[in-house]
């Protein structure tokens, strides 16, 4: 689009000269050629009417422009070429939008025009739709082979997309986990209850419920009350969603609007959609609360003279290297891994191994991508469970702890789709996705009270 309007307003001098030559008597050829040569200062200016002075004036600093443009493009050249001599140099596709936010935030990054294959370490898939992504991945597999590949996906769940030797990335949910860290419910440590109204439509409030689900574990006795608008389908899939706690999940069927009143009595509001400064301007009025209003492009300005409005989600400070690539992450839940296969997996009792860089390596990538996604989730607690450590005073490694931990990870299990159960043996059933430690952690036996501390042990150490 961008191309085209550059086009049409290089040709605009053209077309504006050639009429005026043309309403001078000029033959259409000779009207042409006249109008063409303005561009390089070699116009015919003679007792002419205003389109063609206006034409005369405006051929020149196209001129110019284009030059400016085609020196411009020649030295992001020289540069892309030296940039991609870097060891950390990455490569970016797809959308212009997204590829210019995300080089903005990487030092060593190249645009790739033509989405043309770039012969670096690292590739960045950022099209507009996954669908997009994975068709130009496949097409050019063999090109891509043995480099690191990230895939932007938007519906699809990273859980669920497995490819060999890729890693997937979903904007929404870089989105929910930062908020939940960002602005995390301290309110949880103090207040009885904690009401919070979360409002939206599209796959980014269903990302923020699953994280807030996940992340939000301050207190054994905390009641997080969730009123949601929107999101019909996860609430048809978890209705019946335990929170293993005292949280609760209330979802409304009536507009936010015939409920107004009721939101501006909750503790925080969340709009999760854009375009709302209709209802932003009601709940202004009728509210105290915090609102966190979801802004993508940066550009909120709050005109609505109340100052507890915090904007969210701005794509320039999400698509970040460390966003995408999760490289601390990963390497957290590859240790929480390999410590677990260490103590209780298939590692237990052997020698330690010459090369555990690599045996982690191994292990991480026999991993099924819900394993893989466990420990990440794991890993991700990590930010709120040391802030619930500095509230208490106290970095001991103690009940409290441990039940909290065994709280997310049974949430975890039960966003996707296991219950509580086991097979003939009392071991977990991974085809009908039963597993017996699905209950509270007071009902569990010892041993599964020290897979929690050796869990968190492992994150406090790598921390």
């Amino acid at each position: 689009m961008k191309r085209m309007i550059a086009l049409i307003a290089f040709l605009l001098p053209a077309i504006i000269g050639g009429i005026g030559y043309i309403l001078d008597g000029n033959r259409a050829i000779d009207a042409f050629y006249q109008s063409v040569g303005m561009y390089f200062f070699d116009a015919n200016t003679t007792d002419n009417n205003w389109l063609v002075e206006i034409s005369r004036w405006l051929a020149p600093i196209m001129t110019i422009s284009g030059i400016a443009l085609l020196v411009k493009e020649a030295w992001n050249r020289v540069k892309d070429f030296f940039v991609s001599f870097s060891s950390d140099a990455v490569a970016l596709y797809g959308d212009e939008t997204l590829t210019e936010l995300t080089k903005a935030n990487m030092k060593h990054s190249i645009i790739a025009k033509n989405n043309e294959i770039k012969d670096v370490k690292s590739h960045i898939l950022l099209f507009e739709s996954e669908d997009e992504g994975i068709r130009f991945y496949m097409k050019n597999r063999k090109a891509l082979l043995n480099r690191e590949v990230y895939i932007k996906l938007d519906s699809i769940d990273c859980l669920q997309a497995a490819i060999d030797h890729v890693r997937f990335f979903n904007i929404n949910e870089m989105i929910a986990r930062e908020f939940w860290k960002t602005h995390p419910l301290t309110e949880a440590f103090t207040q009885k209850t904690v009401s919070v109204s979360l409002i939206g439509s599209g796959n980014l409030l269903k990302k923020l419920l699953y994280y807030g689900f996940l992340n939000n574990l301050y207190t054994i006795n905390q009641k997080i009350v969730y009123h949601i608008w929107g999101a019909c389908d996860f609430a048809d899939v978890h209705r019946d969603f335990l929170t293993m706690n005292g949280d609760e999940v209330v979802y409304h069927t009536a507009s936010v609007k015939e409920e107004l009143s009721f939101v501006a009595q909750t503790d925080r509001i969340i709009l999760a959609e854009e375009n709302g400064s209709a209802l932003l301007d009601e709940l202004t009025k009728l509210t105290t609360a915090s609102i966190f209003c979801y802004d993508s492009t940066d550009t909120f300005v709050n005109v609505f003279g109340y100052e507890k409005i915090f904007p969210f989600g701005s794509l320039f400070h999400i698509l970040t290297a460390e966003n995408i690539r999760t490289d601390k992450l990963q390497r957290l839940a590859k240790q929480i891994n390999y410590e677990y296969e260490k103590n209780y997996g298939s590692l237990k009792g052997c020698a330690l191994p010459e090369n555990q860089e690599a045996d982690t390596e191994r292990l991480w990538a026999s991993l099924s991508p819900f394993l893989k996604s466990s420990n990440l989730v794991a890993g991700d607690y990590q930010t709120i469970r040391l802030l619930v450590m500095e509230h208490r005073k106290s970095w001991e490694i103690d009940e409290e702890i441990c039940e909290l931990e065994h709280i997310r990870w049974c949430r975890y299990h039960l966003l996707n789709h296991w219950k509580y159960g086991s097979n003939a043996e009392g071991k977990k059933d991974k085809e009908k996705k039963l597993h017996p430690c699905l209950k509270p952690f007071s009902e569990l036996p010892p041993e599964e009270h020290w897979k929690d501390r050796d869990t968190i042990a492992v994150l406090m150490g790598l921390a």
